[in-house]
């Protein structure tokens, strides 16, 4: 992938709270292959847990497993790291390590 398509790739990533949130739950996790379920990892209360169900499975996850941030097991409920984790890992870092500082409902 080229660079600049890489970049777009990535903002997109991160565009919506629903994506941020899972790609930072993976990245809290302390084993690569340490899976979040979804959509009771990434829930908050602030949406109602089938409406966030229904983007995840049908927007979110497609978007995020179509860049290989994430692997994905439909039957399981289960997201790994993808193989491409790696290039969203520094943002990532950024974003929890800055969490208290940036506006509510960021991360």
């Amino acid at each position: 992938m080229e660079r600049e398509d890489a970049w777009e790739t990535l903002v997109r990533a991160l565009d919506d709270v629903s994506r941020r949130r899972l790609l930072v739950a993976l990245l809290e996790r302390s084993a690569s292959d340490e899976a979040v379920r979804v959509p009771e990892d990434v829930h908050r209360g602030d949406r109602e847990l089938e409406a966030l169900k229904f983007d995840l499975y049908h927007v979110h996850l497609p978007l995020l497993e179509s860049a290989d941030y994430v692997r994905w097991d439909r039957e399981t409920h289960e997201v790994e790291r993808g193989d491409a984790f790696d290039e969203i890992r520094p943002v990532l870092r950024v974003l929890h390590d800055n969490r208290d500082d940036l506006p509510e409902g960021w991360v």
